[in-house]
């Protein structure tokens, strides 16, 4: 690593309704009201210099000032861990399955590039749960 360029992570969360798993729910729980609850739990659990925000139906966490690539792996770990719990909602608490796609850049990273690779990597994460990194570091 270059002198001066600070390794952070992009990681793009999909968060769904368990339908299984979310007796205690008094009816359905939209997708906006799921995702927003999720990320204020997610705010909660993370460093204050981390940035929590909503995506479409997505969330998106940029985590800075990391060391290495377990680094941003420790910060997904800890996203997907704040949905081991029920999630509460005003319709009651929701189970919630949750993936996520994480990208390891800096600054010789092409910006553009980040967002979509992190949403890929999510949609791959699909298939074996859990999460999926990348490594975008030149």
């Amino acid at each position: 690593m270059r002198r001066g360029e600070s390794v952070f992570a992009l990681v793009h969360c999909v968060a769904t309704a368990d339908p299984d798993g979310s007796p205690g729910t008094d009816g359905p729980t939209d997708d906006e009201t799921l995702v927003m609850a999720c990320v204020e739990r997610i705010r909660q659990r993370l460093r204050p210099s981390d940035t929590v925000a909503r995506s479409d139906d997505s969330i998106v966490v940029v985590a800075e000032d990391l060391g290495d690539e377990q680094d941003a792996a420790g910060v997904t770990y800890r996203v997907l861990s704040t949905v081991v719990e029920p999630v509460p909602t005003e319709g009651g608490p929701v189970t919630v399955q949750m993936h996520a796609g994480t990208v390891v850049a800096d600054g010789s990273t092409p910006v553009h590039q980040l967002a979509p690779a992190a949403a890929e990597a999510a949609r791959d994460a699909t298939e074996g749960g859990g999460f999926r990194l990348v490594d975008m570091r030149r």
